[in-house]
């Protein structure tokens, strides 16, 4: 097996990634499928597909983005039918890399816009959640902390490839499981929401049932933060032991090969790291390090500085950050 093939299977072999490629070429008749049952009406797909213009694997990956946050955004007001447009974002979320495979697109900037976007639906939604919960709860650092928890998983994974340690996915805090998380707290808190007309405030109190779907609201969640944190520790610690070792040198190898998982990875790390930073106030490769002081990640600067691929994909893909960010809202 070639190096970058077996360095791929080492960190891209839960069964998900098999059966994406099992429907790699069926991904553009499962977009035709969506579209012509209405359930992609005003997105970047419809407006394409409407047109009849080339489907490109960037509008599959902001419409899910622009699905996601619709979906959350009537969840968490009560609207039962965001269930549609969230589980339609999600399905959208999983097409995006099949099709660029498929259409021959397949490119380390493809993968780093997928992570904008998912890291922008991640933030987005927990910002819902922090406002509804908040009617109820008073923890002015709940948002951050949940915030945070998503960046965690992130650029911990990112780390893990750039130095070599392998690295497992769809564990607790994968992007899947906490999808699924977050339906249940934004539809339990959209009942809350419609049941005490919350945009008719004051609230002037809620009755025992809803004090345990309450609970179980900031047990769930609590959950994707504590396990991110947890999961974070145990990387740190793994990839301590790994750069602890003698012929350790640092991040030279196997960053210098742009072509390589691990350059592909250090993208991720840095656009998240500046898009974490920039717009939504969260320095998270400080609090990284506080996590574990005997390893220090490096700075979203001293990796541009050093590898000139990264500052090409931070180029190439500041337009596509742009729309996402109006998508989701964020100046």
């Amino acid at each position: 097996m070639p190096d970058k093939e077996k360095e791929r299977s080492i960190h891209r072999n839960h069964p998900l990634r098999y059966l994406q490629r099992m429907y790699e070429g069926k991904t553009l008749d499962i977009i035709d499928f969506l579209h012509q049952r209405g359930l992609l009406k005003a997105t970047l797909i419809d407006e394409v597909l409407t047109q009849r213009e080339a489907l490109q694997p960037d509008d599959v990956t902001l419409t899910g983005l622009q699905m996601t946050i619709q979906g959350s955004s009537a969840l968490v007001k009560g609207d039962r039918h965001g269930r549609t447009p969230y589980l339609v974002g999600s399905i959208l979320d999983g097409l995006d890399g099949p099709l660029a495979r498929h259409l021959g697109k397949s490119s380390p900037e493809g993968a780093v816009k997928d992570v904008i976007s998912d890291r922008i639906a991640d933030l987005t939604t927990a910002g819902l959640i922090s406002q509804g919960l908040g009617y109820f709860v008073k923890n002015p650092d709940f948002q951050f902390s949940l915030q945070r928890s998503f960046l965690y998983s992130c650029l911990t994974k990112s780390t893990s490839v750039m130095v070599g340690v392998p690295t497992r996915e769809g564990t607790i805090g994968s992007m899947t499981e906490r999808r699924r998380v977050l339906l249940l707290v934004l539809q339990d808190l959209g009942t809350l929401y419609h049941k005490y007309h919350l945009d008719e405030l004051p609230i002037s109190g809620i009755d025992g049932p809803d004090i345990k779907r309450l609970q179980m609201i900031e047990e769930r969640t609590g959950l994707l933060i504590t396990n991110s944190e947890k999961n974070a520790r145990k990387r740190i610690d793994a990839i301590l032991r790994y750069v602890q070792r003698p012929e350790y040198d640092g991040y030279k190898n196997p960053l210098e090969d742009p072509h390589t998982e691990a350059a592909v990875e250090a993208r991720k790390y840095v656009v998240v790291a500046t898009l974490s930073k920039n717009q939504y106030g969260i320095d998270i490769i400080e609090n990284l390090n506080n996590l574990n002081p005997g390893f220090k990640f490096p700075s979203a600067e001293e990796l541009t500085s050093r590898y000139e691929y990264i500052r090409d994909s931070m180029n190439a893909t500041r337009d596509f950050t742009e729309k996402a960010l109006s998508i989701a809202g964020v100046s």
